[in-house]
């Protein structure tokens, strides 16, 4: 570390060029991705402790009346058309922020595609393997 100048405003910069500041910032960011990471794991296994929990029926759910059905995918839309018809707080979600989480997801042509719903709520940990064997056996994989 060394410091740049003496005066007031002065800053501190790591051998990268990050000011304390920005270090500081970056590990928070870094922290929070973390437990949402953590938090969202327990969320699936908690979702594959259920035993009415069926991938398969729960993805097709999400087709409504649309014309996606038939082509096997559902889009960030059909998604967001989904969740404003559910009776709970994320109903108020903007289709932005849906298409957002779901990118990661997604296919090259932006579909929702039964394997990338299944990568969006399964375990992903080798842990919980388990429990993602349970539920993919309830659909009958």
């Amino acid at each position: 570390l060394f410091t740049c100048c003496a005066m007031p405003g002065a800053f501190v910069e790591d051998a990268y060029g990050l000011s304390v500041d920005q270090e500081s910032a970056v590990l928070a960011i870094l922290r929070v991705a973390a437990d949402g990471e953590l938090s969202l794991e327990q969320t699936r296994c908690r979702l594959c402790e259920v035993r009415e929990f069926d991938p398969n029926e729960t993805f097709r759910s999400l087709y409504g009346n649309w014309s996606s059905a038939q082509q096997g995918w559902v889009s960030p839309h059909d998604v967001y058309a989904w969740l404003g018809r559910q009776p709970h707080s994320a109903s108020s979600i903007l289709l932005e922020e849906v298409a957002a989480v779901l990118a990661p997801f997604l296919n090259a042509h932006g579909e929702l595609r039964y394997d990338g719903f299944l990568r969006f709520v399964l375990p992903r940990d080798p842990a919980h393997a388990w429990l993602k064997e349970a539920a993919l056996l309830r659909s009958g994989h």
